[in-house]
Parts: C-alpha cells; sequence; structure tokens
C-alpha cells in the first residue's frame, strides 16, 4: 500500500481547507434487525491536490476509511460494521460527493420481550455523534438523517420527534421513513428510536437469531462470560466423572455394579 497519500493527507489536514457542506445518512433496518447503512458526504476542494489525495484514497485495494478521517470524514456507526465500501463522485469541478456504505450488526438491541413481541432499540450511543453522554454534532454542516423502519413494525417511542414520518416502498418492502434534519451544532440529551416486531414462526426457530441474542444478551455482559469460563473448565477438568455419569444415565445400570458382576 502506497504511503505517500497519507503524508499528502496529513499535510493538508493541517490547513483545513477542505469544505463539508452537506451529509447524508440512510440508515434502512433489515427483517434480521440488521442495519444498512449509506452515508454522502458533499464536499468542496480548494486546491487540486486535495481531489488527488481523496481519489489516491480510494484506488487502494481495499477501503481503509480512517484515512478519510483526515478529511473530516467520519463514519455515522463507528463500531461493529463490515462490508464496507466506497465511491468517489469526483468531475472536473471543484465540488464532489463521496459515498460510503457499509453494513451494521449491533445497532439495534432488544430490550424487552413479552410473549411473541419484542421491543427493538436503536440507540444513540451507538453512533459517532454520541459524546458519552449526549447526542453531538458540533460541526455546522447540515446532516440529513433518515431511519427507515420495516412497515410490519409498530413504532412505539421516537426521540427527538422526526420533522418528517411517511411511508415508503423500496425492493418491493414498505418502510416508514424517519427523518430528523440538523444544521450544528446540536446537542440532545437522548436519541432513540423504539419499535415493536411480533416473532414469526420461522423467527423464532432461527439460528442466526439464537446466536445473535446470545451475542448481544449474554457475552457483551462480563457476569456471563466468566460464568460461562467456568463452567467450560469444570467440564473440561471433570470429564471422567461427567462421562460416567453420562454412561450410566443411559445403560440404566451402574458402571460399578457392571464390573462387580463380573467379578462374581
Amino acid at each position: 500500500m502506497k504511503t505517500w497519500p497519507i503524508v499528502l493527507l496529513l499535510i493538508l489536514s493541517s490547513a483545513s481547507a477542505l469544505q463539508i457542506y452537506g451529509h447524508d445518512i440512510q440508515i434502512r433496518i433489515e427483517e434480521n434487525d440488521t442495519a444498512q447503512i449509506e452515508e454522502v458526504y458533499r464536499l468542496k476542494f480548494e486546491t487540486p491536490e486535495e481531489k488527488q489525495g481523496l481519489k489516491d484514497i480510494f484506488a487502494q485495494p481495499e477501503l481503509d476509511t480512517s484515512l478519510l478521517g483526515q478529511y473530516g470524514l467520519q463514519r455515522a456507526i463507528s463500531e461493529g460494521v463490515s462490508d464496507e465500501k466506497g465511491q468517489p463522485l469526483i468531475g472536473e469541478s471543484d465540488f464532489a460527493d463521496v459515498k460510503v456504505s457499509y453494513t451494521a450488526e449491533n445497532l439495534v438491541e432488544m430490550v424487552q420481550e413479552t410473549g411473541k413481541k419484542q421491543l427493538m432499540e436503536i440507540q444513540g450511543n451507538k453512533f459517532s455523534f454520541w459524546d458519552g453522554e449526549k447526542f453531538t454534532l458540533p460541526y455546522e454542516t447540515p446532516t440529513d438523517l433518515k431511519i427507515f423502519i420495516p412497515s410490519k413494525y409498530e413504532l412505539k417511542e421516537l426521540k427527538p420527534i422526526p420533522y418528517e414520518n411517511r411511508t415508503e416502498e423500496y425492493q418491493g418492502e414498505r418502510y416508514q421513513e424517519l427523518n430528523w434534519n440538523y444544521k450544528g451544532p446540536v446537542i440532545k440529551s437522548d436519541f432513540y428510536v423504539r419499535y415493536e416486531k411480533e416473532l414469526t414462526i420461522s423467527s423464532m426457530f432461527s439460528i442466526e437469531n439464537f446466536l445473535r441474542e446470545i451475542q448481544t444478551r449474554y457475552l457483551t455482559n462480563p457476569v456471563y462470560v466468566i460464568a460461562a469460563i467456568i463452567v467450560i473448565i469444570m467440564i473440561i477438568w471433570y470429564r471422567k466423572e461427567f462421562g460416567m455419569m453420562i454412561t450410566e444415565t443411559f445403560s440404566g445400570e451402574p458402571e460399578h455394579e457392571e464390573l462387580k458382576q463380573q467379578d462374581e
């Protein structure tokens, strides 16, 4: 991987000449509660070197989004992402669009389960705009945030209230479109979207959902992780005893009695 674009970007970042005059974020929640995310940054170059440096980043075999940070471009979701793709729409003019798309598997969490219904939540602390206590947009760039929830799910609580809530069709599926439009600096004490979904037979017995539920509910809790490690250690340490217990259970006769009968 060439290193000179990185050096160039470090030099350019000190000048901070590049302007970000728009940021569009679209988050589409799928039926398995993963999120497909697409972001578009609208830029204005001040020098030819800035334009070339951005082209060089996207010319690499694998996109390294950390390099985009030199331009002030940061993903809306900072952790738990995969399948990153990027496309710079750079022409002859000084204006350009940079598009980044990726998948976020842990953006949505289940907060309550009652019978065959689950209350799901998109929390503000999953966004890179979360400063530890508040949802913050420190820059003045106009930011358009859209979240699409399948229409089959019932919206329960939104905070803050979006300025637009309408229905949209995408690839044969209907979605509820929630739209927030901000021009920073913006500080919100809370940001979350809660919706309720009804479990189907297929989802109840889905191995994928089962593994995801274990990951989000148990593996993120250190108490459960430590307990699981202790159980595994005990099974390994007492594997012979466990083996004898299983043998006696299925044979219907204790192993020591069989040995006694053979001696007689």
